[in-house]
């Protein structure tokens, strides 16, 4: 028999780096069916998509494993990566809510670009706990492993 034990995304940041991979990966895990891209190849396409939009990365940024979810500071002259990734929308827009809304205000819709490197998808922020699907975009997959 299994036991099923939550734990709140805002505390998974104090868990022990192997923990945490391991409940990162865990709905891909639960839902095999569903596509999922190692960090190495997520890291390589957030690199070529920043070099070929003229992104500047952060150096806080090679610190963590990537995750599906970036966010682009877009207001800042050149626009600029946040060091952080989440894996799930929950997470985002926990972030959005505590940091960049009470920053940004109204100017928060022009300010940032939301994208998901799995889904290839931009995505933008509603003010409830969902994000919205706003385009596709393409990233060039040079230098990503094939597997």
């Amino acid at each position: 028999m299994f036991r099923i034990f939550i734990i709140p995304n805002r505390t998974r940041a104090h868990l022990c780096p192997v923990l945490k991979l391991v409940l990162d990966l865990w709905p891909a895990i639960l839902r095999p069916n569903r596509k999922y891209i190692m960090p190495k190849k997520i890291q390589q396409l957030i690199s070529n998509y920043c070099e070929e939009h003229e992104v500047v990365i952060p150096s806080g940024f090679a610190r963590h494993t990537p995750s599906r979810y970036v966010i682009v500071r877009t207001h800042c002259e050149p626009p600029k990566l946040i060091a952080a990734t989440w894996f799930s929308t929950a997470d985002v827009v926990y972030y959005i809510d505590k940091f960049l809304l009470p920053e940004l205000g109204e100017l928060l819709a022009g300010s940032i670009r939301i994208l998901d490197f799995q889904g290839r998808e931009e995505l933008a922020y509603t003010g409830t706990s969902r994000l919205k699907h706003v385009k596709h975009f393409e990233v060039s997959e040079e230098g990503c492993d094939a597997h």
